[in-house]
């Protein structure tokens, strides 16, 4: 039997026709795969490498080189995080204060057409 083309078959079975979006998603996961893929790849080249980390007012010794990349990527993430909540904060003010309800006192009705 001939499939359509354009078509692709989902996990159960129907067909789904191939639009922009549907490529847009698929070209996101094969960039979320080949991340994952070079992070596995990393990890499982420095398994047993060890190192240590001077902070200042205390060193760390034997830390798993993967353990210290994989917490510095989550705190990193985090602070991105808080950076975004914070700039975000800042333009929903800026938004609902130059959609403010017009302050009485200084309102003028607009003019009644002719």
């Amino acid at each position: 039997m001939h499939e359509p083309q354009n078509q692709i078959v989902t996990l159960f079975g129907r067909f789904r026709g191939v639009t922009r979006r549907n490529r847009e998603g698929l070209t996101r996961w094969i960039g979320v795969g080949a991340l994952v893929l070079v992070a596995g790849f990393f990890s499982f080249l420095n398994t047993g490498e060890r190192v240590t980390v001077n902070l200042g007012f205390t060193v760390l010794y034997r830390l798993s080189l993967v353990g210290l990349v994989f917490g510095v990527f989550l705190l990193g993430m985090i602070t991105m995080f808080l950076f975004g909540l914070r700039h975000d904060r800042r333009v929903r003010d800026s938004l609902r204060g130059q959609y403010a309800e017009p302050d009485v006192a200084f309102y003028t009705p607009p003019e009644p057409p002719m």
